[in-house]
């Protein structure tokens, strides 16, 4: 993922819990910060609600784990601050991946900054 980088808001298609996966194949710490957002779906603009915000270290030659609940999310995006290989999966409520809510590394999109949380 570039730095920093968002995975745009995807459409939730019954996704109960979002998998991040954070490669950090460097010989040094590297500080991560990760934001998950709640998108209302609306024809009206309606701005996207906070729902997680994480800063931590991936320690050298690791790969990191984290997961979200996105339970009666309309649709989420994702925002990372960091130069490691993000990988981002949304799966069902037996643990199956959701292929159309799944953005590799390689698919990210660059922003400016990360969105402010309250």
């Amino acid at each position: 993922m570039s730095d920093p980088g968002t995975t745009g808001v995807i459409l939730n298609r019954g996704g109960v819990a979002l998998v991040i996966t954070a490669n950090n194949v460097s010989d040094f710490d590297q500080q991560i910060e990760l934001e998950v957002f709640s998108v209302p779906v609306s024809s009206i603009p309606v701005a996207k609600v906070g729902a997680a915000h994480q800063l931590f270290t991936v320690p050298p030659q690791t790969v990191v784990t984290r997961k979200f609940d996105i339970t009666g999310f309309p649709a989420w995006e994702f925002q990372a601050s960091t130069p490691l290989n993000l990988n981002v999966f949304a799966t069902d409520a037996a643990g199956n991946l959701i292929a159309a809510e799944r953005v590799l590394d390689s698919e990210a999109y660059e922003i400016a900054a990360l969105t402010p949380m309250p």
